[in-house]
């Protein structure tokens, strides 16, 4: 099993003393600890299931923003970076950016050669874990 860190950094002084022959002396010691974090929360929907309007008069390769398709992830750093994909592959792509989220029709959407669309959206964190949510239709 492959786990994923990250680290934190953490400074604090110590105060010592010590004896020596009868004086006590102070001395400061500066400290600098690394603790790790595994990668310990999988991304997640807020909703198992996802609803969404696309007009059909959008066009290909053009960014339409869906806050729905956001995943949350509680990690931070690589760990907490999200990348998704759209299932069946070909139809969609989702980007993100800065914290919104974009669907991108890979096809022109006409209505008259498919009403709606079905599919599953894919979350994945930077250490591998994943989420999935089902669209009902798009």
């Amino acid at each position: 099993m492959v786990e994923f860190y990250r680290k934190f950094n953490f400074f604090f002084d110590i105060d010592t003393k010590f004896s020596k022959f009868l004086k006590e002396f102070f001395e400061r010691i500066f400290c600098k600890t690394f603790g790790e974090d595994v990668n310990d929360n999988a991304p997640y929907f807020r909703d198992s299931i996802i609803s969404l309007n696309i007009p059909e008069s959008a066009a290909q390769n053009v960014r339409i923003e869906f806050p729905e398709l956001r995943a949350i992830d509680e990690d931070i750093g690589q760990n907490g970076r999200i990348s998704y994909s759209v299932l069946p592959i070909g139809y969609f792509k989702i980007e993100d950016d800065d914290f919104r989220t974009f669907l991108i029709p890979t096809r022109k959407i006409d209505r008259e050669q498919m009403a709606g669309f079905q599919g599953t959206v894919i979350a994945r964190d930077g250490g591998g874990r994943k989420a999935q949510a089902q669209s009902s239709e798009i």
